[in-house]
């Protein structure tokens, strides 16, 4: 399976913040936000992904991950020249997939919560159709929302499993970060999950040694890099805690 993450848009409901650099380049808490719907793919056992977004900011993605070799990943990048709807996302990507079974996740999107890797492994492993993620929130007017008319068309594709919606419930966050104040609310929620865990929320680092994409000497190197800032020196104690066990 391959992935698509949509990172484009101008932002404008987070200028001037925005004004000269991509949304999802923007950090949630200790990292940028692109970091959250790649380790989603990633958790979901998907390591060939496309990145899209505007042609300002490609290079920039491409600066900050490169071509995911150090993560054990083979990205891509391609230009959405304008915002033109989730749909142009396949479009765009119709070659890298080339027939391939895919998942798309927003690059503004954050998920957390109990058994998220198996939740995701499950869909990536579904037989055919798709599966559509939904989360209950108290104002569905502001976002897309999963409708559809039980007619004996529609239950014949619910029974050969074509379609299943997967509504993520209680233990599972989804977090938007499209306003001001939805930014700031998903970096406090992850600040403090993780100073009262002591655990990272998607780290690529490791997640990427969890699903074996990596060896620890690959781990140990990347913490190395980066061990000036809590972030590696948290990467550091991962490898320690593993050779002392």
């Amino acid at each position: 399976m391959k992935g698509l993450i949509l990172a484009g848009g101008a932002g404008t409901r987070l200028a001037p913040a925005t004004n000269v650099l991509s949304k999802q380049l923007l950090p949630v808490y200790d990292k940028p936000m692109i970091y959250y719907p790649l380790s989603v793919l990633m958790l979901a056992g998907i390591r060939d992904i496309l990145i899209i977004s505007t042609p300002e900011d490609v290079p920039r993605f491409e600066n900050l991950l490169g071509d995911g070799t150090s993560w054990g990943l083979n990205l891509s990048y391609a230009i959405q020249p304008s915002p033109d709807g989730l749909a142009q996302a396949f479009v765009l990507g119709a070659e890298f997939i080339s027939g391939s079974d895919c998942a798309l996740i927003l690059g503004d999107n954050i998920f957390h919560g109990h058994d998220l890797s198996n939740i995701v492994q499950d869909a990536a492993e579904h037989p055919r159709g798709a599966t559509v993620f939904a989360y209950r929130v108290q104002d569905p007017e502001r976002y897309g929302v999963v409708t559809f008319k039980i007619t004996s068309l529609n239950q014949k594709y619910l029974e050969l499993g074509q379609l299943n919606v997967k509504t993520l419930g209680r233990g599972m966050a989804w977090l938007d970060t499209g306003t001001h104040e939805s930014l700031l609310e998903a970096s406090i929620f992850i600040q403090t999950l993780e100073s009262r865990q002591g655990l990272k929320i998607c780290c690529p680092e490791e997640i990427a040694f969890q699903m074996k994409y990596i060896t620890i000497e690959q781990l140990g190197a990347l913490a190395d890099a980066l061990k000036k800032s809590s972030y590696g020196q948290y990467l550091q104690q991962v490898v320690s805690d593993i050779y002392e066990t």
